[in-house]
């Protein structure tokens, strides 16, 4: 679950101001009423008070829990990767360090589609 953090009024209405602004914007731009629409709408409460400025803190909270996780597989398969040249060279398999070294660079593009994959949905 996102836990979400207790920012000041002032935040709130500060940034509720400058969400309805952008939304308004691309209203008038599309010339119909996007609520409900905007990329911080999948997180809306309507009920709360400044319902834009909370949803878009849960949408930078779920991105930012997103990117940790990530960051977590990434590690594991750099252990994995790790892992599997030691064993490699143990045996004594021929090319053990470029097949390491092939795992790695491979892990690293995953980690890099990934990484921007996330950012792409923001």
């Amino acid at each position: 679950m996102i836990k979400e953090t207790a920012p000041s009024r002032a935040l709130l209405q500060k940034l509720q101001g400058r969400l309805d602004e952008r939304k308004w914007l691309a209203s008038a731009a599309a010339r119909r009423d996007l609520c409900g629409e905007m990329p911080w709408c999948a997180f809306c409460r309507r009920e709360e008070e400044y319902p834009c400025a909370r949803a878009r803190i849960r949408e930078r909270a779920a991105v930012a829990a997103e990117m940790s996780d990530v960051e977590a597989e990434i590690a594991q398969d750099e252990r994995d990767a790790a892992l599997a040249a030691r064993s490699l060279a143990a045996e004594g398999e021929s090319g053990a360090a470029s097949t390491a070294e092939a795992v790695r660079e491979a892990v690293q593009e995953a980690v890099l589609e990934q990484k921007l994959a996330v950012k792409d949905e923001e």
